[in-house]
């Protein structure tokens, strides 16, 4: 047999509702926060699910210090929607701090790019896979280039990677 609720019961039950809500309310709004000044940005990375070399490049991003959320998604119309053009796709597009960062990009060209902040710049690139970009860890070294590109899709030569840790 049920017995009817009593105050106290269903106050208690109420204020405890109310806690976890706030609790809760809290940390998203902590999460939603600005970078505090010499942490690294946050990382979204979109990736086909199959792709292994993109996880690759994800745990050297994070042993560099950034924090990554991955998704796996359909490429197709995220790289439509931040102008990554047939002739600039690579394996994984990324999203930070206001740019676009396509496939194996060094970390160190990561970094210049939220430095200076180009206005004219929409990203890096590292067209296809070079087997020696990060990520890809292919021996021996074999030397390639990362792009800059605007809505356009025009390029400009960003750094030049000669030797290995360059």
């Amino acid at each position: 047999m049920s017995r009817p609720l009593s105050r106290r019961a269903l106050l208690t039950g109420f204020l405890g509702a109310v806690t976890g809500l706030l609790a809760t309310s809290s940390r998203a709004f902590a999460q939603m926060k600005p970078v505090a000044s010499g942490a690294k940005p946050h990382l979204t990375v979109h990736k086909d699910p199959n792709c292994g070399c993109c996880g690759e490049w994800v745990n050297y991003m994070s042993a560099k210090g950034y924090r990554s959320t991955v998704l796996h998604v359909d490429l197709r119309p995220i790289k439509k929607q931040y102008h990554v053009t047939p002739n600039l796709e690579s394996c994984h597009t990324t999203l930070v701090d206001g740019y676009v960062v396509e496939g194996h990009v060094p970390e160190t060209d990561i970094v210049r790019l939220l430095k200076e902040r180009p206005k004219d710049v929409v990203g890096l690139t590292v067209p296809g896979m070079p087997a020696s970009a990060p990520g890809m860890d292919g021996k021996p070294f074999q030397p390639y280039t990362v792009l800059a590109f605007n809505k356009a899709g025009q390029t400009t030569v960003w750094a030049r990677h000669t030797k290995p840790g360059a």
